[in-house]
């Protein structure tokens, strides 16, 4: 069953599909081809999901559970990108192939905490950045969300995941027009 708050994210990207739709044969979902970026751009890419056993693999590498929101997610999306990549969240890359549909990978979460300035955070997991630079983190305790700053100042916070997701969807949303173009809010 799909979560309502990602049906709230659908109900944001699914506009989209008026101007094109594909899904790949590894089940990556592209949503409202946007030529005017580039000739192969799409305004969302939704990846297919982790199997289970991939989570559970990362959960060990992780040494702990993901928040349960957050697993349910990665159930239904290996990270997804959205308004081309204004933001993005990561997920575990299979391939590094820059032809075909095994092109389309979303960006690996381990690099976003292994090469993020000032390294790993214990208890903390960078999940999503967005184009103009803020990072998106879990505390992998409270379950909190927050946008920061590359030097670590905190920008916003969110109660969990799921409430941060539905509105930067809807956020961003007003940020571009009916045919994928940025516009001046």
């Amino acid at each position: 069953m799909t979560p309502a708050y990602l049906q709230a994210v659908y109900a944001v990207t699914n506009r989209a599909k008026s101007f094109g739709h594909r899904v790949l044969s590894n089940g990556t979902e592209l949503v409202g081809h946007v030529p005017h970026v580039a000739p192969e751009a799409w305004l969302h890419q939704l990846f297919a999901p982790l199997k289970d056993a991939e989570l559970t693999a990362w959960e060990q590498a992780l040494g702990g559970a993901l928040p349960p929101v957050l697993r349910t997610f990665y159930t239904h999306h290996n990270g997804l990108n959205l308004f081309s990549t204004s933001l993005a969240i990561h997920g575990l890359r299979h391939s590094y192939e820059r032809t075909g549909d095994a092109a389309w990978q979303p960006f690996h979460v381990d690099d976003l905490n292994r090469y993020r300035r000032g390294g790993p955070t214990p208890g903390r997991l960078y999940l999503a950045g967005y184009n103009t630079g803020p990072w998106l983190s879990i505390d992998l305790h409270t379950h909190a969300v927050q946008r920061t700053t590359a030097e670590g100042t905190v920008v916003h916070e969110w109660a969990g995941f799921d409430v941060m997701l539905v509105a930067e969807a809807h956020r961003l949303a007003e940020c571009f027009d009916e045919q994928g173009r940025r516009v001046e809010v």
